[in-house]
């Protein structure tokens, strides 16, 4: 029963901060310490068996303490020894340890939360900001009649749906590594990225669906209040319900951007188990070498490939990675096709450059209440 209300109350609090852009940083941050640990328990299982102790492991070294169990929002996660702690420690230093206690989590998910969110930026809103222009570049030739012009918006559009392709290939392997080590440096470590997206195209092409099934979701969202003047009884009914809309979207836009990270998690602890055991760990950053090798997953035969990978992908040859690209490519251009579609209906400039499934998990990006 403890655990049930545990679950209620992350899931309240997460719902909830994803109203504001400023504790949806909060949702950020939490998500990247419950990336780790989901990374962390599939490497275990791997070397242990589903049914091992994650968490006698996991407290058995400072390092991984943290993972032991899911991070919470407010308190921080070992609260209790820092409590005990504070009522044996002096007047200025139990004030310290008590401060950590009851707010260690909420200071360490803003922390991260930013940290994480630059480079995701850096590499996501390029293509948002090349969208917004070619769809305000189209609309003014629509409107001027500049046909001279004509060609920006779509030749602007195009590459930016090219560069987000290309960029979501690797964004969701890259955010769970950065989980992980919190390193920039990791984040932004396209060869090694490569080399682990290799190992696990199948996995990668059914990310991106999840991906493109979730972008339905927020799509729906999005365009659902247009009709909301016609369900409504009365213009107060329907402004009492568009205020209480966002609501709504906070339960479910959520569930969906924590359970997009931890499939992603899923996706990279295998592609990199896979290329532990190939090429063993020299080229891993030292936080995930260090918990490889203390699982002893730092080497070993290659694992078999089922008659079904060997279909999707081959055996790694030009022309098998051709066809996986060229199926990731096609699955990706249905979220460009989704965002686009839901623009078209709902004209807002925020929607362009932040998706609250790639960027920050922030309902305003779907809804503004009037």
């Amino acid at each position: 029963m403890s655990t049930f209300f545990a679950f209620l109350w992350r899931y309240i609090l997460g719902a909830l901060f994803t109203l504001t852009p400023f504790t949806a940083i909060l949702v950020v941050g939490w998500t990247q310490r419950a990336t780790a640990r989901a990374v962390a328990h599939r490497w275990h299982a791997k070397a242990n068996g589903t049914k091992a102790d994650f968490a006698a492991f996991a407290t058995a070294e400072d390092d991984t303490a943290t993972l032991a169990h899911w991070p919470r929002w407010i308190m921080a996660d070992n609260a209790r020894e820092l409590l005990a702690e504070a009522r044996t420690a002096g007047a200025g230093r139990g004030t310290a340890l008590t401060m950590r206690a009851l707010f260690g989590s909420l200071w360490l998910n803003a922390t991260l939360g930013l940290r994480a969110l630059i480079p995701i930026l850096l590499v996501a809103l390029p293509a948002g900001l090349l969208f917004l222009f070619s769809w305000w570049s189209g609309w003014d030739n629509s409107f001027n009649k500049g046909y001279e012009q004509s060609w920006i918006g779509p030749t602007v559009a195009f590459v930016g749906i090219a560069y987000f392709i290309v960029a979501m290939t690797l964004l969701p392997l890259a955010e769970v590594r950065h989980a992980v080590n919190g390193s920039w440096r990791s984040f932004f470590d396209i060869a090694f990225l490569r080399r682990a997206a290799r190992e696990v195209r199948p996995g990668l092409i059914g990310l991106a669906m999840a991906f493109v099934t979730a972008g339905f979701v927020v799509a729906v969202l999005k365009t659902a209040p247009l009709g909301l003047g016609n369900t409504a009884a009365s213009p107060e009914d329907a402004l009492r319900i568009a205020k209480g809309y966002p609501l709504l979207i906070a339960a479910v836009l959520f569930p969906l951007y924590v359970a997009l990270r931890l499939a992603a998690a899923r996706v990279y602890a295998k592609a990199t188990t896979k290329l532990a055991a190939k090429t063993g760990t020299d080229a891993f950053a030292p936080r995930e070498r260090s918990l490889l090798q203390r699982l002893e997953l730092d080497g070993g035969a290659e694992p078999a490939r089922s008659n079904l990978t060997k279909l999707v992908v081959g055996s790694g040859s030009l022309v098998t990675g051709a066809i996986a690209s060229t199926v990731m490519f096609a699955v990706w251009f249905g979220l460009v096709g989704e965002i686009y579609v839901s623009q078209f209906l709902v004209h807002d400039w925020m929607h362009w450059v932040n998706h609250p499934l790639i960027q920050l998990p922030w309902t305003g990006s779907i809804f503004w209440p009037p």
